[in-house]
Parts: C-alpha cells; structure tokens; sequence
C-alpha cells in the first residue's frame, strides 16, 4: 500500500515511479514545510521566554526599588507556574476546537499585555496577582506547538524540529541579556529600567500576536502556499507513518486526518490523564524542568556571584547559551538518526547532573574559568534534555485528543517545577548566603533523572526489558472518526 500511494504521489507531481525521485521531492517539500514553520513559531517562543524571563534580568534592580526579600521575589516568579499548570490542559482543548492561529494569536496578546502591566506594580499582593494571571495567559503555548507539530512532522523528525524550535529560548537567553542590559539604563518619563524592560518586550510580543491570527499557517490542507498535489504529498506521508504503527495522532501524525473533527472525546480525555505512562514521563519531566528553570531564572545571579557585577552578568550569559543551542541541536539530531532517544536524554541529564554538582562545589572558590566552564555544561543539559524528551514522549499519542490532553499533561506537571525551583534557589540564598546549595540540589535532580529515564526505557522495551501493555499506543481504543474521506479537504 505504502509503494503504490507513494507511485500514485510521485506520477501526480510528474515525476514517475522512480523512489529516488520521490524522495527528492519529498525532501524537498518538507525544507519547504520546515521554512515556514519551525523559524516563525520559534520567533514566537523566543519573545515568549524573553517576557517569561526578563523578570530574571530585572532582579537587582527590582528588589532594590521595591525593597523585597530574597523569599519574595521566589515566590513573584513561581506563582507564575500557578496559573499556568491550572490552565494548560484546557488551554491545548480549545486549540483543538478552534484553530492553531486562532489560539495561539490570543495567548500572545494575553500575556503581552500583562507583561507590560507588571510595569504598574508596586507591591509586593500586586506582582503575585499579575504572575498567576501572566501563567494563566500564557498556559497552553508550549504544548500547543508540541501539539501543533504533529500536524506537519512525522515522529522520527520532532526531535530536531523540537530542538529549533526550543533553542529560540536559548536565544532568548544571547539577545534577552544583551537588550536587558540597554533597557535597565533607561529612566524617562518616571519608569525605572526594570519598568522599561516590562513594558517593551510585553508590547512587543502583544502587537506581533495579532499578526499571528493572520500569518500562523494551521493545517497542510488549509494553508496557500502549497500545491494540492504537496498537501496530498504532506498529508499521505504521515498517514504512512500512522499505519506503519511508527506514530501516533490520529489527525495529527496522519496528516491531519482528522482536523475536521473538532469533537473532544472525553473518555480519551480521561485515559490519557489517567496513563500510567503520561503521569510517569510528566513526573521525570517535572525533575528536569527544576533543573532547566534553576539555571534560566538565576543564571545572570549565578553569573554575578562569580564576578559581583550585575552588568558583565547579563553580558556573559549570551556565550553560556550560544553554547546550548549548539548542544541542543546536536543532540536532537543523534536522537532523531539513531531512535535512540532515551540515551541521548540520559547522557544530557548525567552532563547536567556533573555540572551542577561543580558548579556547587566550586561557586565559592576555584577560579572563574572553571565556573564559567560548570555553568556552560549545566545550561547546555537543559537544553539537550528537552527536545528529544518531548519528541520521545509524543511517539505513542495516538488520536487528536491523547496528543492535546498528553503535550498539556506532560508540560503542566513538569512545569511546577517553574514554581519549585525558584523556592530552592531563593531559599538557599536566604539561609545560606549563597545559590551554591540550591544548585546542589540541582546536580542530584539531575542524577534522578537519569536514573528514572533508563527505568523507564528498560520498563517499555527501549533496553531489552519488559514491554509494558499498550506499549505502542497510550489510548488504545478506537477514536470516532478514525479516517474520514480525504474529500472533506478538497483535495481528493
């Protein structure tokens, strides 16, 4: 079946039957796909971790103007992480019963213009109330792109495609510094720096989100810019991956056959909430995103505790993260070649789990090089975790609904580590007079990791172990709608 449709495509596109002809093709189409997606919707995370993050870079003067603790500004930025597990789940359901353009252009005007709103807070009740509503704002963004990707990609190129997409907070991290440093020297108009820097990058990010509802491209039937032989092409080639029981959304990884269906299966809702392996992979995930948003919100303090010097901290953040997006790719790359996905996220986490404890050990003496060294590892694990862990965990989602309710669950849970991090960190500095404890806490986080990432691979059959039941698909019941006519797109 596979030959003849892959015959069918290639003599409708006027190639022949040739398979490397096809191939070409196909390869060619999908650098056209990637081109188009993957650089816009990471241009929307990188202003989405810049408005996530900057209240990192704004600390120092922050705290000074406000007078707050060290226990205060922990809990400013974790209650963000409130609002925004509460919100993810439903959040990925509305996408699926709008649009991804619809949805995504209304979280990014949300969450700009709270942004700009933590300008306007002076006390200590108001920036709490801000934060859960900025998580609220923003939840359903991260997951939505994982989600929305399994619209164009087939499972063996998530990875990467993950991986460029994740690295624009890494890039976040090289301009978000650097532009912080400017805005932190503005004082007009009776707005502080830290001000400044609210307001523009949350208005920023609010203007480029009403562009979103027009330009996001939503489905490869529904988009312009393709031929109707390259949307039968896209939408073929990732029903193939469904059948060979390689993928595992029924509208997403089958080329979005069932997009059409907007109809929300509440029984899939539930057994995808319930999987004991969604709940396992999202407790992992929880253990790596403390260690990921340790490193991201106190990376300019840790940076300034080797130099004391708030300046050259958000300066010298820019190498630490260039090094990580290289990381990040190379990684996802192996990940995506090899299928060997969980030992590229070990061998991430054991890098991390050794640079952290260094890091730690060493933050209070040795010399600067060495430290700087430690926390160029410790970044460029968490960044080398990510893409090949999510692109590792959405192989077995199988319908539109598991994809939603699955990207959402794994990320809400993961993401209170967003809220437990910063506790550690803030405590750590307040009881102990250093961040070298917290990142202590860090290097054993990651140890954990690594040891529950090789339990898991053994349990689902990755090392030669036993191979859990329903193994190659989280919901194993038949979804309504399974393949409806291809007619339904105007494509056949």
């Amino acid at each position: 079946v596979k030959r003849l449709r892959s015959r069918h495509i290639g003599l409708v596109m006027g190639l022949g039957s040739k398979p490397e002809e096809h191939e070409e093709t196909e390869k060619r189409l999908m650098r056209k796909v990637t081109l188009r997606i993957v650089p816009y919707v990471g241009f929307l995370y990188l202003l989405c971790f810049i408005d996530r993050v900057n209240i990192g870079n704004a600390k120092h003067n922050m705290m000074e103007d406000l007078h707050l603790s060290s226990t205060e500004f922990g809990m400013i930025v974790g209650l963000f992480f409130v609002g925004y597990c509460i919100f993810e789940v439903p959040s990925n359901l509305m996408m699926k019963k709008m649009s991804p353009s619809k949805w995504i252009a209304r979280i990014m005007v949300s969450w700009g213009i709270l942004t700009a709103a933590m300008a306007l807070c002076s006390r200590y009740w108001e920036f709490l109330l801000v934060r859960v509503l900025l998580g609220a704002a923003e939840a359903g963004f991260f997951p939505g792109i994982i989600f929305y990707f399994t619209f164009w990609f087939k499972k063996r190129e998530r990875a990467l495609k993950i991986a460029f997409f994740y690295i624009f907070a890494a890039v976040a991290g090289v301009f978000g510094g650097i532009l912080a440093h400017f805005i932190l020297l503005m004082d007009h108009w009776n707005l502080s720096g830290w001000q400044w820097l609210f307001v523009i990058e949350g208005l920023a990010s609010a203007l480029v989100g009403v562009s979103v509802w027009f330009l996001m491209p939503d489905y490869p039937h529904s988009v312009s810019w393709l031929t109707p032989d390259e949307k039968m092409m896209v939408m073929n080639r990732l029903k193939d991956d469904h059948a060979a029981g390689t993928s595992a959304s029924s509208d997403a990884n089958a080329s979005s056959v069932n997009v059409a269906v907007k109809a929300i299966s509440w029984r899939e809702v539930r057994d995808t909430m319930l999987d004991k392996r969604v709940l396992t992979m999202s407790g992992l995930f929880f253990v790596m995103l403390n260690c990921a948003y340790i490193q991201s919100f106190f990376m300019p303090a840790v940076v300034k505790e080797m130099l004391d010097d708030p300046v050259w901290a958000n300066l010298l953040t820019a190498p630490i993260y260039s090094v990580a997006i290289v990381a990040s790719l190379s990684n996802s790359v192996i990940a995506d070649r090899t299928g060997k996905y969980h030992w590229c996220v070990a061998g991430a986490c054991t890098i991390g789990m050794i640079s952290y404890l260094a890091l730690a050990y060493a933050l209070t003496g040795s010399s600067f090089i060495f430290k700087y060294a430690a926390t160029i590892g410790a970044a460029s694990a968490s960044y080398a975790t990510i893409p090949p862990y999510l692109a590792w965990f959405t192989l077995n989602l199988r319908t539109s609904t598991a994809s939603a309710v699955g990207t959402a669950m794994i990320v809400s849970i993961g993401n209170v580590g967003g809220f437990v991090g910063p506790q550690i960190m803030s405590f750590s500095e307040k009881w102990y007079g250093t961040l070298g404890y917290g990142l202590g806490v860090a290097g054993v986080l990651e140890f954990l990791a690594v040891i529950g990432v090789l339990l898991l691979a053994w349990w689902q059959g990755d090392l030669g172990g036993r191979k859990s039941k329903g193994y190659e698909q989280i919901v194993d019941h038949e979804p309504e709608m399974e393949e409806p006519s291809w007619k339904a797109y105007g494509t056949a």
